[in-house]
């Protein structure tokens, strides 16, 4: 096993385990009790998930580089600010009309999962 694809670990509350996994590849998740066992489970399922993808013909993605995290991340704040931009003139809009409008920018819609490491 020699992947660079980038893991995230949560706490999963309900199951009380960690659970480790892959953005890049859908479906591609592994638990454990400690977030190291998480993602030592995880880099046995990333071999898996690779293997099955290829007998299937599936096309696997490249792991997440640097730069394309970068792109992806430029793009999202871009994206958040032309909202917010939005957001802020409606509001003066309606301050002098004075109507109200509700936000619909969900702050969980914005937020970027840690890296933990990579595998």
């Amino acid at each position: 096993m020699n992947n660079h694809y980038s893991a995230r670990i949560h706490w999963s509350e309900q199951d009380a385990i960690f659970i480790a996994l892959v953005d890049e590849l859908p479906g591609c998740l592994a638990d454990g009790q400690t977030p190291q066992e998480a993602l030592n489970n995880l880099s046995v399922v990333i071999d898996e998930w690779i293997e099955v993808a290829k007998e299937d013909g599936r096309l696997i993605p490249e792991p997440l580089t640097m730069e394309s995290f970068d792109r992806t991340l430029r793009k999202s704040r871009e994206d958040l600010e032309r909202q917010v931009q939005s957001h802020v003139a409606a509001a003066g809009s309606n301050a002098l009309s004075g109507a109200e409008e509700k936000p619909s920018i969900s702050a969980s819609d914005h937020l970027w999962p840690a890296t933990v490491g990579t595998m």
